[in-house]
């Protein structure tokens, strides 16, 4: 009897470790689908950065105020901040994500840290788009 309820808790705790380990798994693969999807939201807002920084630039070249032009080159030199964080980050992600046999703990750590960087750069390219648009606005009316 006894032998019978040692096997029975060895048993609970492999089957506990295992369910463990797929939740693990499975929080890691959330994450990465979650930074996978951060990613693409940020690559539509990298394309409207770049139009905005056009259409800045244009307008910086028809303005006759020295204040006003420097005001846009401020925010131009913004949306340039904001796609080299980009250009950065995915390069940081393409070297450093990681591999198949990498301990879960550690898998799940990268995303969530690349998470947070996502959400920076989020907000960092809002900031600039808000700032182009309002130059925009200002210099159309």
């Amino acid at each position: 009897m006894h032998k019978l309820s040692l096997l029975t808790i060895f048993s609970l705790l492999l089957i506990g470790t295992f369910s463990c380990k797929s939740a693990e798994e499975q929080r890691a693969a959330e994450l990465k689908k979650e930074v996978l999807e951060m990613h693409d939201v940020l690559m539509k807002k990298t394309e409207d950065l770049v139009k905005m920084r056009t259409q800045l630039a244009k307008a910086q070249n028809q303005s006759k105020s020295m204040v006003q032009r420097t005001a846009i080159k401020s925010t131009i030199i913004l949306i340039n901040a904001a796609e080299s964080f980009m250009e950065d980050w995915m390069q940081y992600y393409a070297q450093n994500e990681p591999k198949a046999d990498a301990e879960i703990d550690a898998v799940v750590d990268f995303y969530e840290k690349q998470l947070k960087e996502l959400n920076r750069m989020n907000i960092q390219m809002d900031d600039a788009l808000e700032k182009g648009k309002e130059w925009l606005k200002k210099m159309n009316s």
